[in-house]
């Protein structure tokens, strides 16, 4: 078959452990608008060919914050098949599996306490997630839109998590493509930002989602070791918390709602420029938010500090459900179970490795490819209000790319 439609897939960070290779289209993209436009293009083609031909291109039309756990999907199917519907006894892939929900269960109860508990007003304990694809300019009902290449918008959020939520704005930290990507780097600078934001507070806690490439990697852990031993902040320790991968519905999720609620009920639906998603943001959600727009000179130039040699005799990432970094040690603390009392000290930094805060990753913004930038402007420039188009004219252009 040939291809689809020019529209371009993007590579999600959600589900990335269980499904590395899916990608996923933006909300404003349907199956039945994808094949209608293939059609018009003389393609000879059955609706259920065209169907089969993007499922088997691993792209996915299903609202990411809504999808279900793959690892307990193939235990359903797996136990239908060989065990009459009930998980066996000795049986290797039902163990493994029960072991995955024992996990989730431990990690939703601990959300759940700390979701209950009265927080000291030093300690800030929030859910951190990455928002679904957001693509630019957001044109509704506007073909030309939908089958142009467009940017992908950043949302990182920080939202607050416990009985004095309300009391609590929600910490927006956006970028777009033309500015930065998410690389480890990039991520980690917006976890510098919202730190920064709370500069005052002693104890951070935040529940993340198990995503190597974002929230449970060297640079990062490398870099809040840093962050919590330098001058920038006042905090005495950070706290990562890890949902089980699959089950990591959190507070943050709620608030992304919000943002899609708040994006559909503009005129049309309509969202043109980077302006107007900072708008969206800051109205959403009651307006409990402060939005941080991530500029180039956020973006710094984190990198991984850790040995390879002592890394060696430490736990897997994969295994650790509790990180914390504390101000005057260069040491990661870590728990494998969140049942566990107390934490175990680890030494994983390399000696040359040093805490501070590092420059500016790139002297100017990272830019979008000039094709992509021309087609926006000769396609929806015509279709947009004149205010509009400064954005997209002033966008830097760079033909490299760096994710």
């Amino acid at each position: 078959m040939s291809t689809l439609s020019p529209s371009s897939p993007s590579v999600s960070h959600y589900r990335r452990e269980h499904a590395p290779w899916r990608r996923y289209l933006p909300s404003d993209i349907s199956m039945k608008l994808m094949y209608a436009d293939y059609i018009e293009k003389d393609y000879k083609c059955s609706y259920e060919s065209y169907r089969k031909a993007v499922k088997s291109l691993n792209i996915s039309f299903t609202k990411l914050g809504e999808e279900q756990c793959e690892s307990c999907l193939l235990q359903e199917q797996h136990v239908k098949a060989d065990h009459q519907g009930e998980a066996a006894v000795n049986c290797p892939q039902c163990e493994k599996w029960q072991i995955h929900k024992d996990s989730a269960t431990e990690s939703r109860l601990h959300y759940q306490s700390d979701a209950e508990r009265d927080w000291p007003e030093d300690t800030s304990t929030r859910s951190v997630d990455l928002q679904k694809v957001i693509i630019l300019p957001r044109m509704p009902g506007v073909k030309s839109a939908v089958f142009t290449r467009r940017i992908v918008a950043y949302h990182e959020t920080f939202t607050a998590v416990g009985k004095k939520t309300n009391k609590k704005n929600t910490i927006s930290v956006v970028w777009h493509e033309g500015i930065a990507g998410r690389s480890a780097a990039e991520i980690t600078s917006a976890y510098a930002a919202a730190l920064e934001k709370e500069r005052d507070i002693k104890h951070i806690v935040y529940w993340v989602d198990n995503c190597s490439s974002q929230n449970k990697n060297w640079c990062l852990f490398s870099s809040l070791v840093s962050i919590v031993n330098s001058q920038t902040i006042s905090t005495e320790d950070i706290t990562l918390k890890f949902f089980q991968p699959g089950h990591t519905f959190m507070s943050a999720d709620s608030f992304h709602h919000g943002v899609e609620q708040e994006m559909k009920s503009r005129p049309g639906g309509v969202v043109y420029d980077f302006d107007d998603f900072l708008s969206v943001v800051g109205n959403s959600n009651s307006k409990k938010v402060e939005v941080v727009e991530l500029k180039n000179e956020g973006i710094r130039d984190w990198t991984d500090g850790h040995s390879a040699v002592k890394s060696k005799k430490l736990p897997k990432l994969a295994d650790l459900k509790v990180v914390q970094l504390r101000r005057g040690s260069r040491s990661m603390f870590v728990k494998i179970s969140h049942e566990e009392e107390d934490f175990t000290e680890l030494d994983f930094l390399q000696k040359k490795f040093q805490l501070k805060i590092p420059t500016t990753l790139r002297p100017q913004d990272k830019g979008i490819e000039e094709a992509k930038k021309g087609d926006i402007l000769k396609k929806l420039g015509p279709l947009m209000p004149p205010n509009r188009r400064l954005f997209w004219r002033s966008l830097h252009v760079s033909n490299t790319d760096e994710e």
